[in-house]
């Protein structure tokens, strides 16, 4: 099947050389040459053939599809029972319990915990191509990373970010710990015997779970996003270019005496140094999460994996700023993978509505190429940019 896209080049509005901020006087935001060059129509070539999907890549992919319709309820489920199950274990060990209800509390949690590392791995499934073994393993090295990074960080952290942090790495550490002491609980339960510290080590798993959701549920309260109007947002949104080079800084002048959330987005992104660090759009998240919390955003809301839409159909934003921006990452853009992009970002703006979306597009830390064609391709048509696409070369 052969996919076409035009996709024409919408003029860039006309962009001065400063942005007049009310607090410090002139703030710096990114601002590329202005481009006169009209994009060229893609033609994608016939797609080569698929290769049969084993049973479990089409498993996986179910069961993505599956979390993904519940708006990620079915991996909070798990979770929730795996906590619940782990935590009744050394309370029925220590009681005059039978040992059916010791036996059965054990491998439900290590059921429960076995099905959320599954969907977990199904959630690696990249936003272009199919289910990899090896999105896998760039996701588990990013989630490392990140969290030792979170924790080094940690004692410098403004509130909300610490909070942030303190959760993330509470449901890391949380589901790590119960899940290598329900393996070894049922290990022992199997040789008929549990030993009291293996028991304590699943509720300690288990209470870190807990005090991870208790943590968002505080940052949640800390942080209570503006109320901006829409046609400001659409203002905001058409003094930038459609296609901003992050890596040329030029002052730029506003309207606005105090920035946007967009501004303070595009102003961060603006001095972000660490993007080609990441292999994975979750992890570019985090990173650029805590350098927003850490410099101008410092109180702003910054909601990681947010689900568009009712039923989650729309997708899942990587990073809302103030319930304002939506910033979605693209790891790598070839000409052939451009319709494929925009029509996920036309998924988001179907729940979006008008809101500002920046779609980030970098080549990471495995470089994968970046076609300058396809980013003149990727411009939104129309006379007003309905996206930004922020280039880290």
């Amino acid at each position: 099947m052969e996919h076409t896209s035009n996709l024409e080049q919408s003029a860039p509005s006309p962009v001065s050389e400063r942005f007049i901020g009310r607090g410090s006087g002139t703030r710096r935001i990114v601002k590329p040459e202005p481009s006169t060059a009209v994009s060229e129509a893609v033609t994608l070539q016939p797609a080569a053939p698929e290769r049969p999907q084993r049973w479990l890549v089409r498993a996986l992919d179910a069961g993505w599809q599956l979390d993904t319709r519940l708006r990620g309820r079915l991996l909070w489920g798990a979770g929730a029972v795996a906590a619940t199950s782990g935590a009744a274990l050394p309370l029925l060990a220590s009681g005059d319990a039978s040992l059916i209800s010791i036996h059965a509390s054990g491998w439900l949690s290590l059921t429960a915990l076995s099905v959320a590392g599954f969907l977990w791995a199904a959630r690696c499934r990249p936003k272009l191509g199919p289910w990899a073994l090896g999105g896998v393993r760039e996701q588990l090295l990013d989630s490392l990373r990140s969290s030792l990074r979170a924790v080094l960080a940690l004692a410098h952290a403004p509130k909300n970010l610490r909070l942030s942090m303190l959760s993330r790495l509470a449901r890391v550490a949380g589901f790590a710990g119960l899940g290598l002491s329900s393996a070894l609980a049922c290990l022992e339960l199997s040789l008929g015997r549990l030993a009291p510290t293996l028991s304590g080590a699943c509720l300690w798993g288990a209470s870190l779970l807990f005090a991870s959701q208790l943590l968002s549920l505080a940052l949640r309260l800390q942080t209570q996003p503006p109320r901006v109007d829409a046609a400001e947002l659409e203002l905001a949104q058409r003094e930038f270019p459609p296609v901003v080079e992050l890596c040329s800084t030029e002052e730029l002048e506003s309207v606005f005496l105090d920035p946007t959330p967009l501004h303070e987005v595009m102003q961060g992104l603006s001095s972000w140094r660490d993007s080609a660090s990441w292999s994975t759009a979750q992890g570019c998240a985090l990173a650029l999460q805590r350098h927003l919390a850490s410099g101008c955003l410092s109180q702003a809301r910054l909601e990681l994996g947010r689900w568009l839409g009712a039923s989650g159909a729309d997708g899942r934003a990587d990073l809302v700023v103030e319930d304002c921006v939506l910033v979605d990452f693209q790891i790598g853009l070839e000409r052939e993978q451009v319709p494929y992009v925009v029509e996920r970002l036309r998924g988001y703006r179907h729940a979006w509505g008008e809101r500002p979306i920046v779609l980030v597009v970098l080549s990471g830390a495995r470089h994968a190429a970046v076609d300058s064609e396809a980013i003149e391709s990727l411009k939104a048509p129309g006379d007003a940019p309905r996206w930004i696409v922020a280039v880290a070369r």
